[in-house]
C-alpha cells in the first residue's frame, strides 16, 4: 500500500503523457493534418512526395500537425510520436517526421515546429535547418496579427519539400557506394568460382561418403552451400610405370644376368676339377714304333 501514491502518480503521468500524443494513423498515410493547417493542394503536393519516398527509395517523411502539444517539452512529444507509431519499423531507408503545433507556432512562443529524423539525415541539414526555420518555416507565423494560411500553408510544404529532396540526395549518394560494394562482392564470388572450375573438371565423380570414410557426411541445407564449404573431391590414383621402363628394366636384367653367367662360366672352365688330370705324352715321329 504505500508504493500506491506513486504507482497512482505514475500511471496519471503516463496517462496525461500518451493522452497528448495522437492515435496512429494508417501505414500508407503521409499527412496527418489534424490541426488543419494545409490547404488542399498543399496536402496532395506532400502526400505525392511521400508516397515517391516510399516507393522509390524506401524512405518515409511524415507531417503531422495537432492543436497543441500541451505541457511537454517539444523533444519529449516528438519522440513520443516518432516511437509510439514506429516511424523507423520496416523502413530500409531514411525516415522521419515533421510535427506542427498550432498553437505554439500561431503564438511564436516555440516549440511549434518539431523535427525528428534518423542520424544519416540529421547530419545532412543540420547546417541548413536554422537557415530553413529563419527564411522559410516561421515568417508567415512571426506577425501575429497579419498571419495568412495560405502562406504558412505554403511555408510548411516548402519545409516538407526541403526535407525530401535531403533524403533523395542522400539516398544518391549512397546508392553509387552501395552498387561498388555489390559489384565487389560479385568479382569476388565470379573468381571463386572461376579458380574452382578447372579442379572440378579434372576430377572424377567422387562415390558417396560413408561413415567412417574420412569424410564429414552430415547434411548441410542447401541454403547454407556455398563454393567454400564444398571441399573440391579428388581421387587418388596409383601410378604404373610406362611400358616402355618396363621393357628396358627387363633388358637390363636380362644382360647382367648374361654377363654373369659368362663369368662365372669362364671361370670354370680354368678351374682343375676333381678327377685326375693326365699330361698328354709328345710323340716324336721318330719315337713311334708299330708293335704289330
Amino acid at each position: 500500500m504505500k508504493h500506491f501514491p506513486l504507482t497512482v502518480l505514475l500511471a496519471l503521468i503516463a496517462t496525461g503523457i500518451f493522452a497528448q500524443v495522437p492515435p496512429k494513423p494508417s501505414e500508407k498515410a503521409v499527412v496527418y493534418d489534424a490541426a488543419g493547417m494545409l490547404t488542399p493542394e498543399d496536402k496532395v503536393s506532400i502526400e505525392l512526395m511521400g508516397l515517391k519516398l516510399q516507393s522509390k527509395y524506401d524512405s518515409k517523411l511524415l507531417f503531422i500537425s495537432v492543436e497543441t502539444k500541451g505541457n511537454m517539452k517539444g523533444l519529449d512529444f516528438v519522440r513520443a510520436i516518432y516511437g509510439g507509431w514506429g516511424i523507423s519499423d520496416g523502413v530500409k531507408g531514411h525516415c522521419g517526421i515533421i510535427v506542427v503545433c498550432k498553437k505554439q507556432i500561431m503564438a511564436s512562443v516555440g516549440g511549434g515546429f518539431l523535427v525528428k529524423c534518423d542520424n544519416a539525415l540529421t547530419m545532412k541539414i543540420k547546417d541548413s535547418f536554422q537557415e530553413l526555420l529563419d527564411k522559410t518555416t516561421l515568417p508567415p507565423f512571426a506577425n501575429i496579427d497579419n498571419q495568412n494560411q495560405q502562406k504558412g500553408s505554403a511555408a510548411l510544404k516548402d519545409s516538407y519539400m526541403f526535407f525530401a529532396n535531403a533524403m533523395i540526395e542522400l539516398s544518391q549518394e549512397e546508392a553509387p557506394a552501395n552498387t561498388q560494394a555489390d559489384d565487389s562482392t560479385a568479382t569476388v564470388v565470379k573468381g571463386t568460382v572461376e579458380q574452382a572450375s578447372p579442379t572440378m573438371e579434372r576430377t572424377t565423380a567422387p562415390s558417396t561418403p560413408t561413415a567412417g570414410s574420412g569424410v564429414d557426411v552430415s547434411p548441410v541445407p542447401a541454403n547454407d552451400r556455398t563454393s567454400t564449404e564444398l571441399p573440391t573431391p579428388t581421387v587418388k590414383t596409383q601410378t604404373s610405370p610406362s611400358k616402355t621402363i618396363w621393357i628396358i628394366s627387363g633388358l637390363i636384367i636380362i644382360g647382367v644376368v648374361g654377363i654373369v653367367f659368362l663369368i662365372k662360366k669362364s671361370n670354370r672352365s680354368h678351374t682343375p676339377n676333381n678327377k685326375k688330370q693326365y699330361r698328354h705324352k709328345d710323340y716324336d715321329s721318330n719315337d713311334y714304333r708299330d708293335d704289330k
